[in-house]
Parts: structure tokens; sequence; C-alpha cells
């Protein structure tokens, strides 16, 4: 190729090449483009670089390089360039310049004037090489003239040639090869934006290797001076390059780069070395490198075989070295000496790392087997069906082609102007491609009779047999439901495309695979070369991967690649290549036990000062029968970070005979922050740290602790305004050691007050911990939550309010015919005042989140006072995910009742998954700590509102009993002590002693407390009930009576549900509670049993569709809604309502009110109404789903409409399907058989289904109206 350009160009002289290069330079006349080329042919005229660089000429850059300036219409300007070049583009002058570049007519001395040229023209001239500015626009204009846009390929000059030209614009031998190294290595700055073409072709050439190979010494000396950029360039020049041996001096340099994703890079390919090869590299570095890159040179050798030979030989050295020092008073002091015991320090922890855990035996993983994918053949009757169905599709797409026709001749509309008929007649031309001649010879490939043959070589061929490819794989699940993903795999070996269209096509059907081990069986049994590459680009490169093949169902293909693991165990750049080690990690968690090879680094991570992927390291590490000694090390490391970690992990590893460590470690530490970790873990251990919190001792803490300056974070607390505190003995806390609390407390950084911060809390008196908790908590969110004042505001509305009118009348004025732009431009200035005011209000000026530890000190406070506030900052500011997050937290650990409630609730109603699912985690860690199940300790948290077991709420007004009891409207109704009712307490007599007033007080508080906990209990109970029965949730009868019927408030909500006994039984029977009795709908009693009578009875919800065939037919909705009505009983909620939808066997979606057509407003407003989310988010802010997730089932419930964008503009929208999916699944893959849905949860959602289709009516033309 690179010859016929050449001959191509050979055909003209010198002159006539340039000129045509050059020719879009007549935009501002011949003369210029005749100076131009003469310059360049001939060298006259030099002064006419000086004449460009003096003015502007950013028309001409953008004629030469294609590039758009601010300001330039382009549409005229390519116009203009054609008539002043006789008809020539843009592109086509481009591709005659790439001539000019490749023709071996044109000298390096011409070519060098030609840099100097474009150099002068260019209006912005970003060169990143340290090289002659000509010289790099030159470059850059080879990469841009001489290869495709698409992929970057093409000819282009080689190191020599780039030598030469160097050499003839006046650089010296050593400069020119200086200044070729630099344009092949040098890097824009990562994440910035340029303009220019980008040179890294020049690095692709074959020639580029020998060339860098044939001059190390200068290779090294041009790489040091690098940008970060550069040099991972060099690193994967390495990579690609399989490491020229000349070049791994330089390579291994980089590992001990001041640049941490340098260091990352380079080390990714020295790990492919053989070991010795990097014994021998690396160990120079235990000498040499700097102390911020020293661990990470450390972590990388110590794991080769020969490694820690190389570690303990250099240690060794540096000891002596050290001791002849200290010997001859040279050694102490800050400079080198301090430096040499810090390496010796880092040296020596890898040895001790390294000893701790290869003392144990290894341990054998035995794998377990697994089975090979069958191999399930495709024949005539599957190449049948394939042609039934297409078929049907064509005669599908037929009439709807003629339906959309009929529709707009009567509209008046041309067809051309109909999207929706082009698009029918697009799908048409497109199912007539599809061969049943190819879909034979494809069900052959596919089912591995026939090998994988290349397209047919005809143009009109090799487009029906993509098209027939495209269309078979897209109907595979149709016309051959049992195939696997090993015809998947064949069928990306026929097709074309990127490499990893392999995955794509097996996306949603990897959850198939039992072992990985089969997946890479059916890889090589399909002819993939390097099947183990592609997997790890599936597991480690491919977000989709990991989500849809368990880490269970991975880790013994790794097991016998553990190299794969090593590689990828270290944070890399690029897209989704981040996420490697956490993958690493979440495999390796489930071996056995840790592989030796890895051991080395999982310690670095488990001990390193950095806290990304720590505690991961430390579960993987956790099962190893040395662990504890490797933790225990920990305790004395040089960083605080570390020390305190290794605490944390001995707590975690639950050794006692750790205890001895600890205890020696926290009588020599300093900080108060790592001793309070020691402190913590102690306790934890089961050793007794009573003499540390004696007053004296915590005095002493607090002394020393507030000598150091507090968290920058907290200025803004005010510590002066800490309420006065008391210890359980009644003597007064010294406020200094409240100050120190709140100090400690937000430099632990733990919001859950685990450990030190809650024993210090419980040595309070009760009213201590919640004035301590109140004000800490209101502080906190007081903060989170600062605001604008309004005068600011009204400020700010004042001028938004100006621009954004101003802008809507100019809008409507260049587009008067928009719709959304008359709505705008009718919007008066007060509204958009009002808008701005709002929306200037919501904004928050700071956030708390640094000092999220103070939450800790919540821990005694009443829990209904924390969920009161929780609930009310989840409400008022749901998109502050890290503030939840905290609070949530901050509930868990505080346990009272209400917190615990609150905590289930956002577990199952809050919008953020990321705070659902924290707050399940830690519900359940809850409930495993009390023995329960999740339910149960929903079911016995549930507050009373201070009722007692009988359903009074008992206050003593001195001498005085009120009671209270709950109305049919869960109000409480108060009674006098003469059984009178009354609206208000009673108000503290005149002359009352003090002992009185308390009394009185104390009981207004209670029937105020009991009033807020009354309503929050009604709301939280009444919505879980309704979701219990959604699930299908059963109680055992003992747990029902005893939680449920005989709860003070529960009972009373109970009363109002229609139950179901022995649900999914033959003698199930529907009942309400009714004063003690379970009452049928036949007003027969329904007895449960007592004791040993009722093992094994359950009692759930009943519902619509679960009531069918009870109490021998008697249970129907129409009798159970006739019953209520007769004792006057409000349902809770309603249960009878809603039935099933009617649909086909094995229908996996609900059709009957698709094309019901409304708005896109009124949808959202239902849909959010009741409970749902918007879907995932397309291009433009575009979506077509709401969901709602029912985690206890498994599923997600879609509603599908024909979409929406996510901001505020109102238009048609019909609504289509209704269907469930797995979680994290997508497409019809994930979509499940109706069949296999709840039956009240089908009905349900169902109902919602009707509800928002019920907001509008069906319309025939539904597809043409809601297009957007």
């Amino acid at each position: 190729m690179f010859q016929a350009v050449r001959d191509k160009a050979g055909r003209k002289d010198v002159a006539t090449i340039v000129s045509d290069g050059l020719k879009v330079l007549r935009i501002e006349g011949e003369a210029l483009h005749e100076r131009a080329v003469a310059y360049v042919v001939e060298g006259d005229g030099a002064d006419l670089v000086l004449e460009l660089q003096a003015r502007d000429t950013k028309e001409l850059d953008s004629a030469l390089s294609g590039q758009r300036h601010h300001g330039l219409g382009w549409v005229d300007f390519e116009k203009r360039v054609r008539k002043a070049t006789s008809g020539l583009t843009i592109e086509a002058a481009r591709r005659a310049r790439g001539r000019a570049h490749l023709s071996s007519r044109i000298t390096p001395e011409q070519l060098s004037r030609l840099g100097r040229l474009l150099a002068a023209i260019a209006s912005d001239p970003e060169v990143h090489a340290a090289v002659p500015e000509w010289f790099g626009v030159l470059a850059q204009d080879v990469a841009l003239t001489c290869t495709t846009t698409r992929n970057d390929t093409g000819p282009v000059w080689t190191p020599e040639q780039l030598e030469a030209v160097a050499r003839a614009g006046g650089l010296s031998d050593d400069d020119a090869v200086s200044a070729v190294i630099q344009l092949l290595l040098a890097r824009p700055r990562e994440n910035s934006y340029t303009r220019r073409p980008d040179v890294a072709c020049f690095l692709r050439t074959a020639q580029a290797s020998p060339y860098l190979a044939a001059r190390p010494e200068a290779v090294d000396a041009e790489v040091r001076r690098l940008g970060a950029s550069g040099k991972k360039a060099f690193c994967g020049f390495m990579a690609v390059r399989n490491a020229p041996e000349p070049l791994r001096g330089t390579l291994a340099a980089l590992c001990a780069d001041t640049a941490k994703g340098v260091r990352r890079a380079a080390d990714e390919v020295v790990a492919t070395l053989p070991d010795a090869e990097q014994v021998r590299l690396l160990a120079p570095l235990l000498e040499s490198a700097p102390a911020g890159a020293l661990d990470d040179v450390v972590t990388r050798i110590v794991g080769t075989d020969g490694g820690p030979a190389a570690i303990e030989a250099v240690l060794a050295g540096r000891r002596t070295a050290s001791s002849g020092a200290a010997s001859s008073g040279t050694g102490h002091g800050k400079g080198p000496g301090r430096a040499q015991d810090a390496r010796i320090l880092v040296l020596a922890k890898a040895v001790e790392r390294l000893r701790a855990l290869d003392t144990a035996e290894a341990q054998e993983l035995r794998l377990p087997p697994y089975e090979p994918l069958p191999e399930v053949e495709l024949g005539r009757q599957h190449v049948a069906a394939a042609v039934a169905h297409r078929d049907t599709m064509l005669a599908e797409a037929h009439a709807h082609r003629q339906r959309m026709l009929k529709e707009y001749k009567s509209s008046g509309r041309a067809k051309g102007d109909n999207w929706h008929v082009q698009s029918a007649e697009r799908n048409i031309a497109s199912l007539e491609q599809i061969d049943t001649e190819y879909l034979t010879r494809l069900m052959e490939v596919l089912s591995g009779r026939e090998p994988a043959s290349p397209a047919p070589s005809d143009k009109d061929g090799r487009r029906r047999y993509a098209a027939t490819l495209s269309w078979l794989v897209d109907c595979l699940p149709k016309v051959a439901p049992e195939t696997t993903l090993l015809h998947l795999a064949r069928a990306a070996r026929v097709g074309s495309g990127p490499h990893h269209q392999l995955w794509w096509l097996m996306r949603g059907r990897l959850d198939e695979v039992s072992d990985l081990r089969a997946l890479r069986d059916v890889l090589v049994r399909a002819g993939y070369e390097d099947p183990d590459a592609r997997i790890a680009d599936l597991v480690f490169q491919r977000w989709w991967g990991v989500e849809e093949i368990p880490a269970q169902r991975m880790w013994a293909y790794f097991a016998e690649r553990v190299g794969m693991l090593d590689q990828h165990l270290v944070p890399r750049d690029g897209y989704d290549a981040h996420r490697a080690p956490a993958i690493v990690l979440g495999i390796l968690d489930k071996f056995p036990a840790a592989p030796a090879p890895l051991l080395p680094r999982l310690s670095a991570l488990a001990m390193g000062a950095a806290r990304t992927h720590r505690l991961e390291a430390q579960r993987v590490l956790a099962r190893h029968p040395r662990v504890r000694a490797l933790a225990e090390q920990g305790l004395t490391d040089g960083k605080s970070a570390v020390r305190m970690s290794a605490a944390g992990w001995l707590t975690n590893l639950g050794d006692k005979d750790a205890l001895p460590a600890l205890r020696t470690a926290l009588g020599t530490e300093r900080r108060e922050d790592v001793r309070a970790a020691f402190l913590t873990a102690l306790e934890a251990l089961g050793d007794d740290i009573g003499e540390h919190l004696s007053p004296a001792k915590l005095a002493a803490e607090a002394t020393k602790g507030l000598k150091k300056k507090a968290p920058v974070s907290m200025a803004w607390f005010p510590l002066d305004a800490l309420p006065d505190l008391r210890w359980t003995d009644g003597t007064a806390v010294p406020r200094e050691i409240v100050r120190w609390w709140v100090v400690l407390a937000v430099r632990l950084k733990e919001p859950s007050g685990e450990g030190l911060i809650a024993r210090y809390v419980s040595l309070l008196d009760e009213p201590s911990r919640a004035a301590l908790g109140s004000y800490v908590l209101r502080a906190w969110i007081a903060q989170d939550t600062r605001g604008p004042s309004a005068a600011e505001s009204r400020e700010h509305a004042e001028q938004a309010a100006q621009q954004q009118h101003k802008w809507a009348q100019h809008w409507l004025s260049q587009n008067p015919g928009s719709s959304w732009a008359q709505e705008s431009a009718a919007v008066p200035l007060e509204e958009h005042y009002r808008r701005a005011y709002k929306a200037h209000q919501a904004t928050y000026l700071g956030s708390a989140t640094k000092d999220k530890g103070l939450l800790a000190l919540t821990v005694g406070m009443p829990g209904g006072e924390l969920a009161a506030a929780a609930q009310h900052f989840f409400k008022a500011h749901p998109q502050r995910r890290s503030q939840a997050d905290s609070l949530v937290r901050a509930l868990a650990a505080n346990g009272d009742r209400p917190a615990v409630q609150l905590l289930l609730a956002v577990s199952r109603q809050f919008k953020l998954r990321t705070v659902r699912e924290l707050a399940e985690e830690l519900a359940g860690q809850l409930a495993e700590a009390r023995g329960w199940s999740a339910d149960q300790l929903a079911d016995r948290t549930v507050q009373t509102a201070g009722f007692d077991a009988d359903g009074v709420l008992r206050l003593s007004f001195g001498e005085r009993e009120y009671t209270g009891r709950i109305t049919d409207a869960f109000t409480i109704e108060l009674r006098n002590d003469k059984g009178k009712v009354v609206k208000t307490p009673p108000s503290t007599p005149q002359g009352a002693d003090d002992e009185t007033r308390a009394a009185y007080k104390e009981a207004r508080a209670q029937l105020t407390a009991g009033k807020k906990e009354l309503k929050a209990v009604v709301e939280l109970q009444t919505r879980r009930l309704r979701e219990a029965m959604i699930q299908g949730r059963t109680w055992s009868a003992g747990e029902w009576r005893e939680f449920v019927a005989e709860h003070p408030v529960m009972s009373r909500l109970a009363a109002r549900v229609v139950w179901l006994a022995d649900p999914g039984t033959p003698a199930k029977r529907a009942f309400r509670p009714d004063d003690g009795a379970l009452v049928a709908v036949d007003d027969e009693d329904v007895t449960l049993g007592e004791g040993a009578d009722d093992d094994g009875r359950t009692v759930g919800i009943a519902h619509a569709v679960t009531l069918a065939g009870g109490n021998g037919g008697a249970d129907t909705p129409e009798a159970w809604r006739e019953h209520l009505a007769d004792y006057e009983v409000r349902p809770l909620f309603e249960q009878f309502a809603t039935a099933v939808p009617e649909t086909a066997e094995g229908a996996r979606r609900v059709t009957d009110r698709r094309g019901w057509l409304t708005d896109s407003y009124t949808v959202r407003g239902r849909l959010l109404a009741r409970g749902y989310q918007n879907g995932g988010v397309q291009d433009a802010g575009w979506f077509y789903e709401y969901t709602k997730e029912h985690p206890s089932a498994g599923l997600v419930a879609e509603i599908e409409f024909t979409g929406a964008f996510m901001g505020n503009e109102n238009i048609p929208a019909a609504i289509k399907d209704l269907t469930f999916r797995k979680p994290g699944t997508w497409g019809d893959r994930g979509v499940v058989p109706l069949a296999d849905v709840p039956p009240v949860l089908l009905a349900e959602t169902y109902a919602d289904y009707l509800d928002v289709a019920s907001a509008g009516a069906y319309d025939p033309a539904w597809e043409r109206k809601s297009e957007y």
C-alpha cells in the first residue's frame, strides 16, 4: 500500500505534488498558494513564515486541518473551499497532502520547510512532546493525512524517516534521535482535550520497536523527561512488544516512579516476565527507590522466587551500614540516616509478613468437578421453524405498513413525511434479506457440524449473509429455545466486529454458566484462540461479567490460573479496569484458602496504609492458620492508620490469644485515636478495660488529646455549648472529657459508635445520654442542611428570573413554531422568580459528612427521638446518600425499638438502592445477634407507644391517674380519674410542690411522646402488613398471637385486617380478630389452638386470590366485603378488590392496556405515588419504564410506556406492557413467566397497571401520537 501511494505520487513532479497538498490555501488567493509552494519546494520567500506567524490564520488552519474554530460557519466555509479549489473538498485536500508526505520525490529538507509553514499557520499548536514546534506540527499533519479516522491506521513515516527530517531541519544527530523518541512516546496529559491529531500511530509501526531497542541509553534519558501519560505509553508499548530486553531496565525504573499510575502500569508489564528476570530488574530498586514507591517495589518482588532472598540481602547490608554509622556517630538526625532507617523498616516489615504466613503448611486445594455443556444439534426442524417465523414477521411487517399508509393517507400527509411508514419499509427490506439457504448453512455451523467458513465473496451475498446471521441470533430463543452458550460462541465466531461481541451476544445468559471452566471449554470447542485472555476480558473488563457469574462459580477456574489473579490484583487505569482488584478479592474470598503465591500481595493490601480493598484482603486472609501473627505485626507499624486497622482486624478474627499483643501495644501507644481502637479491640475480645475508664484516667486522656489541634472539618461544631452531663453515680462529668469525646468521635469517623464511644456513653446516666445525643444530632443535621438566607435567595432569584425570562423570549423568536418555546415564553416573570427562589433555598452550603463520627454519640439517646429526626431527614433530603448511610448506621447502633423499626422501613422502601442494601445488611446483623430472623426482628421491636398489655396508657398526674385508649381513628382518647373523656391533660395545680410539678411534667411528656409514637407505629406497620400480604408472609400461630394479636397497638391494626389460618392448605380459613375472638365470615369462631395444639399451624393475610376454596367455599371476596360492611369494620387496606389478569399459558407480559394514551406527567404522578421509580436512563435522558423492586420475591415489576425525558417536558405517552424480571437483568432474557410470579404480587401490580392506564383511554393511533 505504501509503495502504491508512492508510485501514484511519483508520476508527478515535486511542485505539482506540493501544490495539490496546499491547494486549500487558495481561499486567501492564488498568490498565497504560489508563495507557499515556492517556499516548500525551493526555499524561496522565507519571510512568508514570519508573515503568517504575525497574523490571524484560523481560516487557513481550518482548511488544512479540518478543525472548526469558534464563530466559523462550517457549511459556508466548505463552499468557499470548494469554490477556491475548483471543487476540492477539505477531506480530499488532506488526502492530497498525505500523498505528498509519502512521496519519495519530496526531500527531507522540503518536508522540514513544510513543517515550518504548517506551524506558522497553526493557530493553536498543541505539541506535547519536547521537540521543536515545526517538527511536532509536521508529525501531527502526517498522522492526520496518512491514517484513517476510524481506526488510526495507515502508512506513516518510520522512525528513521522522522530522524532524517529532523536532521534536515537543523537538529544535531543526538537531538534528532531525542526528538524522534519524544515524538514516539510523549502523550497529552490524561483527561485533557486536544483538537490536534494523536501521533501514537508512529509508535505502532513495525520499525518502532527495533529503533528504540537499538538506542536504550537515549530511550532511558528521554523517558525520564516524559510526563505520566508518556511513561504509561512506554509501558503500553513494552506490553505489546513483549518487553524488548534492552529496554527492560528503563521499564523497571518506572516501577519506582513518583506517580502511582505509572508504577501500576510498569508493574503490570514486569509481572509478565519470568521471576528471575523480575528479581534482576527490581533488586537494585530496593536500594534506590524513593520512600513513596518502595512499598510497591517490595510487594512485587517479594512474591517471586528469589525475591525474599534479595530483600534479605539488601536488608542485611543496610543494617550493617546503619550500625556502622551509629557507632561512628553519623547516623542520627533528619538526613540520610533517618531515610536509611525508614528503608530498613519497610524491608524488615516485608520479611516479617512473609515469615508470618510462610511458616504454615501449604493447604491443598481440591477442585470440584464440573459438567461441560452438552452438544445440542440444530436440524431441519429448526430451519423450518426459523423460516416460518421469518414469514410470520414479514406478513406482520407488511400489514403494519398498510396500516400506517392508511392512517397517513387519511391525515392528508405524504408517505415520505411518515417516519412510521419509512420504518416499516426498512423492516420489510431487512426481513427480505433473510436467506433460507444461509439459514440452513448457519444451523450447521452453530451445531458444530461445519467449520465457521467466511462470508460470501460478493457484496450482495455478504450483506444477505450478515443480515441472516444477525436475525437468527436475535430469534434463537423463539425458533430454537434449547440453544446454549456454545451456539452463541460459534455465532460470534462467524460474525464480524470487535472481539467483545462474543460477550455482548452472551450478555443476559451468562447466568447459565455453572462453572467458569465450562465456559472456557465452550470457547475451545468453538475454535477461539487464547480462551483465557477472553475470559479475563469478560471477568475484569466487562461490568456485566461478575454480575451474571457469581464468584462461587469462578474460583475453581482461577485456582488453576493464579497468575491471572496476581496480574489483576493491582489497580489499573481504563474503563472498568479499576474494578479488577475488588473482583479478584471477591473470587479469592470463595477459595478454601488463599493461594500461597498471592500471600505477599494480599498481606500488603491487608496491612497497607491505603483503605481501598483493605477489609476485603483481611477477609480473604482470615482463613490462614497464622493470620493472627500477621495482624499483630500491624500493631507496631509506623503508620497510625495501619495500627488502627490491625486492631479492628484482630477484633474481627475474635482470637483471644491476641490479648497480650494488644495490651503491650496499648502500653506504648501515644496517639489517642489509636489507643481508642486498641481499647475497643481489648473489650471486644473479653478483656476488662475498667482501669482505663475511671474518671481520673479519662480526664488525663482528655487533657492529652485536647492539646492537639482538632480536625479542621469540625470547626463549625459549638463545643462550648455542650450540655452538662453526669456519670451514672450522679457526679458531674468534667467538660474537658466531653469535649474530647466529641473530637475523638470525629477522628474515628465511625457513625455507628461501636466500641469505645459506645462504652464511654454507657458511663453516663440516662438523661445525660439523651442530652448529649440530642445535642450532637441536632447540630450535625443543622450543619449538613444549612442553606442560604432569604435575602440571599431573593437577590439570586431577581437576577435569575430576568435572565430566564429574557432567554425564553429570545428562544421563541428563534423558534416561533416550537410548542416548548411557546410554553417557556408564556411563563410570567413572577413565576420565574418563584422557581428561582425555591431552587436557591433548596441548595446546600456545606456538608457534615466529614464529621459523620459525631453520630456515634447518639448511641445512647432515646431511639424515638433519633428515629424521628432521621425519618424527617430522609424525607426532606432524599438524595444525601452519604449522610443517609451514616444515619442508618447510627440507627442500627442505637438498637432501640423505634430506631430498629425505622431501620427496617429503610431496608424496604428507601429510594436509593445502596442505602436500602446497607439497612438490610445491618438489620440482618441485629437479627442474627439476637438469634432471630429479619421478620422476627420486625415483629419483636414494634413500639407500644407506652400502652400496657391490656391496651391502656396510664398517666400519673401526682395523685390523679389518667388513662388513654386507642380510638378507631388511631388517636388517643384520654379519660380522667373519674372515667370521663377529656380533651386535654390537667394543668399543674397552683402552689404544687416540686415533686408534684415534676410528676405533671413527666406525664404530659409521656402523653406527647405516646401520640407521636402511635402515629409512627400505625404508619409503618400498616405499610408492613400490606407488604406482608403481597409477599405472602406467614407467622407461626404462637408468634402471631404473641406479637400481633396480643400487642397493644398491633392488635388494633390486626382487627381491621382479614387473616387466613393455614394458608396454602385444604384447611385454610379466613378470619378477623374481634375483642379476643377470631371470627369467620359466617360468624363462627376460628381456633388456632394453644401451646402444643398450635404446632405447625400458620397465619397469613388474606387476599382475593388466596381465598378460593377456603372454609368450604364460603370465603369469597364478595362475602368478606359484605361481612366487613355489616360490622362497620373499615379495612386497614384493600384486600379483595384485585385479581390476576387473564393471560395465555406461558405468557411473560400483560398487554391488555397497551395503547392506552395519556401524558408523561400523569404516568409519572400515578406510578410514583404507588412507589415506583423511573427505569434506566438511555441516551439524552430518555427512559421507557417505571420499576418497583420486591426483594423478598426476587423480582422487579416493570410498567412499560412509550417513554419520556427525565426533564420537565410533558409529552403524550401510551402505556405498553407489564412485566416482571430478575434484578440486574435486561432485555427479554430476564423477564420471568407470569405463572412464576406470586399470585398476590401479580394481582396487586396488575392493579397498578390498570390504575395508570385508567388515566387515559385506548387510541388506535397511539404509536403515532406518542412519538417524539
